[in-house]
């Protein structure tokens, strides 16, 4: 009897996601810039992990969450680690490709409709995700909307506009890079 079966060399648990992955292709940003997508990218930053242990992590059904793994291995986003058979069934376990995504500038070049997309895919992540935390922390406890004392408040949101000089502004954002 011989076996068909393509066997295909896994990188193991010494996988190391690349430093950055530059997304250049709209496609693969609008499924970087899911909710869904975003969180489980989030928890893969670490260490490996199969879709059951993502799901517990992330407090949902595996179910769920394979739609999406499966989108995001498509677009290499994340890779399979390792693989191994449980009750008949092939697991896999996933890992970040990167450690860290960057936005390629053309896919923000000013183009049209290319521009709108590719903006809005970028707004998408950083909006929708901080949108998913800051709700996440009021529901935990950890922002806490009724302290009237501000310097008891423990978060900050606001939207502020601001004119600086380039002087200023120079000064402003090397300040900010330093903090965060």
């Amino acid at each position: 009897m011989t076996n068909n079966m393509r066997t295909e060399e896994l990188p193991g648990d010494e996988f190391q996601p690349a430093p950055e992955m530059v997304i250049s292709n709209l496609d693969v940003l609008k499924v970087a810039a899911d909710p869904t997508r975003l969180r489980i990218m989030e928890v893969l930053t670490d260490r490996p992990m199969t879709v059951k242990q993502m799901a517990h992590t992330l407090d949902t059904t595996p179910t769920k969450l394979y739609y999406h793994v499966n989108l995001l291995e498509e677009h290499d986003l994340i890779t399979v680690t390792s693989s191994r058979i449980v009750s008949g069934i092939i697991e896999k376990t996933y890992r970040n490709s990167a450690r860290s995504l960057r936005v390629d500038k053309s896919l923000l070049a000013v183009a049209g409709d290319h521009l709108d997309e590719g903006v809005s895919a970028l707004l998408a992540v950083v909006f929708d995700a901080t949108r998913d935390d800051v709700l996440n922390s009021i529901h935990r406890g950890l922002i806490k909307l009724e302290e009237e004392n501000p310097v008891r408040r423990n978060s900050i949101l606001s939207r502020t506009i601001t004119r600086l000089t380039p002087d200023q502004y120079e000064e402003f954002f090397e300040r900010l890079r330093a903090l965060l």
